[in-house]
């Protein structure tokens, strides 16, 4: 199944393309995405992610035609 992720902010990487469309197994979830990407574990915590209006953990099943957006998040007092 095809997905797209659009990384925004500080923690994108270097893919030549954003957002990034990527070719998964049925039935992959986030995680699994971000890994392919080449972000960790702890990396991938690190970031919120949004498809439309709901957010997503990195258990998430990801399904055909996906988009996605991740924001590092951002804390301050």
């Amino acid at each position: 199944m095809k997905v797209r992720i659009e990384i925004m902010g500080p923690i994108k990487r270097k893919h030549g393309e954003n957002p990034i469309t990527a070719e998964l197994p049925d039935g992959a979830n986030l995680q699994y995405l971000m890994k392919q990407l080449g972000y960790n574990e702890t990396e991938a915590k690190f970031l919120v992610y949004v498809r439309g209006e709901e957010r997503l953990r990195l258990n998430s099943t990801l399904c055909e035609n996906d988009e996605i957006k991740a924001v590092l998040q951002v804390g301050g007092g």
